[in-house]
């Protein structure tokens, strides 16, 4: 063999690689780029009312309306006394509302199991 047969399989080894790598690079790429909020929301344990809204592919005025009825129900019950996950969970922090994405798949157990 010569050395411009060697260099030349060598050549052309050396574009194939630099094919493969492109085609997996590119492949990685663009799955990355798909990926949407419901990926970050999985991840998330804390939910502002918009990514909760999200969560559960309502609206944000669905998720306030139910916290305002619910609030209300819960101040006339005497003594606070009512099963953990009746209401939909929330804690405010700094003056806003959030939810514990744990908290909210428990209360939508509860929500399912009685209806």
């Amino acid at each position: 063999m010569g050395q411009q047969s060697l260099s030349s399989i060598i050549g052309g080894i050396l574009i194939a690689a630099g094919i493969v790598v492109g085609a997996f690079l590119i492949s990685n790429s663009s799955s990355i780029a798909t990926t949407g909020n419901e990926d970050v929301l999985r991840e998330k344990s804390v939910l502002t009312i918009e990514d909760l809204a999200e969560y559960l592919s309502v609206n944000t005025e669905d998720i306030e309306e139910i916290i305002d009825k619910e609030d209300m129900e819960k101040a006339s019950i005497e003594e606070g006394i009512y099963d953990t996950y009746r209401y939909m969970p929330y804690l405010v922090i700094s003056g806003e509302i959030r939810f514990l994405k744990s908290e909210i798949d428990e209360w939508l157990e509860y929500r399912s199991l009685n209806k």
